[in-house]
């Protein structure tokens, strides 16, 4: 972890499960309000059908999807998936809620997803961030994260769907 650090001792987590499922969906819907993360996909897809297709994404591991939260409900949401191919897993989808950026909440979910890591015997740690959202590539940066590839987002709409 960067000397940086900024982990909230206040948080807890609570990891996905069918009873858990619509405490996700609040948080990746209060993560997405104001987010930088790919702007131009927002309101394509339901929630629900975002969760599952991160759900999709590698091997979905319930015990590595997590909420964090304080006393007054979600700060944040991490979604790891095990990489098939080698001793690795991705952050498939990290964000947190507007009312908790720049507190630490981050740094407390990107701390347990390293931990996660270290507890299966992963070696790596990867992601992917849109190169615009310039506070969430200079938060992994400081992690240590480095670019090795770059990638454009390609969408088709209909004509007749309201130029989306």
């Amino acid at each position: 972890p960067p000397g940086s650090l900024r982990v909230r001792g206040d948080l807890t987590f609570v990891s996905y499960s069918a009873r858990t499922h619509e405490l996700f969906l609040d948080a990746l819907n209060l993560s997405y309000v104001d987010s930088l993360d790919c702007p131009d996909l927002t309101g394509l897809r339901t929630t629900e059908d975002v969760l599952a297709a991160h759900k999709a994404a590698g091997r979905h591991d319930p015990e590595c999807w997590f909420v964090a939260g304080d006393s007054q409900g979600p700060v944040g949401v991490i979604l790891l998936s095990k990489v098939l191919s080698r001793p690795a897993f991705e952050v498939v989808y990290m964000g947190v809620a507007p009312r908790a950026r720049g507190q630490g909440v981050g740094d407390a979910l990107l701390d347990k997803a390293m931990k996660q890591c270290v507890c299966r015997d992963a070696t790596r740690l990867a992601l992917a961030v849109d190169s615009a959202n310039t506070p969430a590539v200079c938060f992994y940066a400081r992690w240590g994260f480095n670019e090795i590839a770059r990638r454009r987002a390609w969408i088709a709409a209909r004509a007749d769907a309201g130029g989306r």
